[in-house]
């Protein structure tokens, strides 16, 4: 298997890292920074607030889970609402990380329907989409937001406010005909 690193990343790709062997956190690397040396970035929320930091700047080793045939409409739809959930404002989710998440099914089921349509109608209307998320929710929400439609091969069917690093892998493993896994090598 090939070593993935930033010379091989590809807008939309899913980083998944783990610390002392727990799956802890998430990513999805977006486009480039068009004011500055053309590069691909990482889109994430932390304890810090929402990030959006250069590949180098990527410490920690994780599985890269990457669409297979991500068409290039959606690879730009992926950095547009990446691009909008962090120039809105949004905020890291500390009490959504401890009481909310993991809690209750993460099975994309009414409740999380009802969510999505709110945040598709706030992008339509350009007002803020979210106001506080944790790494794996904002994850799961752009390629959501990004998708036309809950069919579409790449939407994510999971509940993201209720959704685990974790948990994310775990779907993206288990869906072997739309995502590749490939290890993350520093360089």
């Amino acid at each position: 298997m090939t070593s993935y690193n930033r010379q091989n990343a590809e807008i939309g790709d899913i980083l998944i890292t783990k610390s002392s062997n727990v799956v802890s956190h998430c990513a999805i690397v977006i486009g480039n920074d068009k004011s500055k040396m053309p590069r691909l970035r990482i889109f994430h929320a932390t304890s810090a607030g929402m990030k959006i930091d250069d590949m180098g700047d990527w410490s920690l080793k994780a599985d890269v889970y990457r669409p297979k045939d991500l068409k290039p409409e959606l690879r730009d739809k992926l950095h547009t609402v990446a691009e909008r959930i962090f120039q809105a404002g949004t905020s890291y989710g500390t009490t959504r990380a401890f009481f909310v998440t993991g809690f209750g099914s993460n099975s994309f089921t009414d409740g999380a329907r009802e969510r999505l349509a709110k945040y598709r109608s706030r992008m339509t209307l350009d007002q803020q989409v979210l106001k506080n998320v944790v790494c794996s929710e904002a994850v799961v929400l752009t390629y959501q937001l990004a998708c036309e439609a809950e069919g579409d091969r790449h939407f994510i069917k999971l509940d993201a406010k209720r959704t685990l690093p974790k948990n994310l892998r775990s779907y993206l493993q288990g869906d072997p005909t739309y995502w590749s896994l490939t290890p993350f090598a520093a360089g």
